[in-house]
């Protein structure tokens, strides 16, 4: 039946996942495992490794913007929260000259508990910004922060917007996020370029 199928491909993932990190030729900062009875990821980063890049690793990047969190159940679903974060990827890569970590492994990041620590290695990122969107009546309300890598919050701001289509509404509040980052807190030496989004 479909559990069945389910456990051969799980554990079919977890051999292949065992003989990748057998086989590296350096010691792995970032471990995904699927422990046995579970279909859930865990990763675990070593202390160690973890700012160290070892040969042939992506290279390590000013920010990771993590996958937005929906709070409750709005309307608008965590379809918007997605949204949201692609837009702010976006219109952050368009308005600061730094480096972000890719959508790629961003967005792996969506369904996965972690720390800040953990998050960090994965994204190869020196700083995480990061936020949760709510609805409240006909508005939205989405809360943003900075943090570093330890977890404390460097930055946080609420921003506001009144709920029309997705699409335009994801993009407003992407530019006004992207507009009133502080970047010298991720760049000292850095000021926004503050291009016209579009």
């Amino acid at each position: 039946g479909a559990d069945s199928s389910v456990r051969v491909e799980v554990g079919r993932l977890r051999r292949k996942l065992d003989a990748h990190y057998a086989a590296a030729s350096h010691r792995v900062p970032v471990r995904i495992t699927l422990p046995k009875g579970s279909y859930r990821p865990e990763i675990s980063v070593d202390r160690e490794t973890r700012a160290t890049p070892a040969t042939g690793m992506m290279p390590r990047s000013d920010l990771a913007i993590i996958p937005f969190r929906m709070l409750g159940d709005g309307e608008l679903g965590k379809s918007f929260a997605s949204s949201l974060t692609d837009e702010t990827i976006f219109s952050i890569e368009r308005v600061a000259r730094l480096k972000l970590a890719p959508r790629m492994i961003v967005f792996q990041l969506g369904d996965i508990p972690f720390n800040f620590a953990d998050a960090a290695a994965f994204a190869r990122a020196r700083m995480l910004l990061h936020a949760t969107v709510r609805c409240v009546g006909p508005n939205i309300r989405v809360t943003v922060e900075l943090c570093d890598t330890d977890g404390p919050c460097l930055w946080s701001k609420r921003f506001d917007d009144a709920i029309s289509d997705t699409v335009n509404t994801a993009e407003r509040l992407a530019q006004q996020i992207a507009t009133a980052i502080p970047y010298s807190l991720i760049c000292p030496a850095m000021r926004p370029t503050l291009a016209v989004v579009g």
